[in-house]
């Protein structure tokens, strides 16, 4: 009983506090550490006249994924993923770690464990020092669409892959190094579960404002579409 008070106590406002005061001040918080804690009366005048008293507080743990153990495993995957942020780099990691031990030899057993438990905040903090050397990124066609982006959380996992009718959409265009003039764009439509996939050519994005929904009714009757992840929101 007593050692379970004593881990509670804050000693070391308790030995300030003994230190300051008179002798009869001393014994009424003696008689009162006594009466709490079951302890000794002359083990606490022992412990509070020593010159310091240990805190019983503990510090905060030490960092448990030094960067340059992790970041070596983690960075590769990253690049390869498109610099994505932790939040869907930690679904990412389940899924690609053996494609990396193909790569670069088998890991310790506690490395993989770790790897596969770490945080979305613990791999955010490893690579942001790589962030400003890695800003070259593919063109895009897309506006941000903030407001959009605020309404619609991020999904880290995958549909439900057990019942068709769960589907992917995409545009890519077909512009070379300039989004510039004339050129192709593409939209792929593709349920998960079966793989179905239609493919549609545009001119210009404005074609797909009549195209996309003859494309989303195909799919609807076909596949009794349930769910739909796009990355060009402004077009739907």
């Amino acid at each position: 009983m007593a050692k379970r008070y004593e881990k509670r106590i804050d000693w070391q406002r308790i030995y300030h506090k003994y230190r300051r005061s008179n002798v009869k001040k001393r014994s009424l918080l003696l008689n009162e550490l006594c009466d709490l804690t079951g302890m000794n009366r002359k083990y606490l005048i022992r412990k509070l006249n020593k010159k310091k008293v240990k805190s019983s507080k503990r510090r905060g743990a030490k960092p448990t994924y030094e960067a340059e153990i992790y970041l070596p495993i983690i960075k590769p995957i990253w690049l390869a993923a498109d610099q994505i942020r932790g939040k869907r780099l930690k679904e990412v990691l389940q899924d690609c770690l053996h494609f990396y031990e193909e790569e670069f030899g088998d890991l310790d057993e506690i490395i993989r464990f770790k790897v596969k438990q770490i945080s979305s905040a613990t791999l955010d903090r490893l690579l942001k020092p790589l962030k400003a050397n890695y800003k070259g990124r593919g063109i895009s066609g897309t506006k941000p669409g903030t407001i959009i982006k605020n309404q619609i959380p991020i999904k880290t996992n995958q549909w439900e892959e057990t019942k068709p009718g769960f589907m992917e959409a995409d545009t890519v265009a077909h512009c070379g190094i300039s989004l510039e003039g004339n050129f192709v764009w593409s939209l792929t439509m593709t349920d998960i579960l079966l793989t179905w996939t239609e493919i549609g050519q545009f001119g210009t994005k404005g074609h797909m404002e009549w195209a996309m929904p003859l494309m989303m009714l195909k799919l609807i009757y076909l596949l009794k579409s349930k769910g739909l992840i796009v990355t060009m929101a402004q077009n739907f």
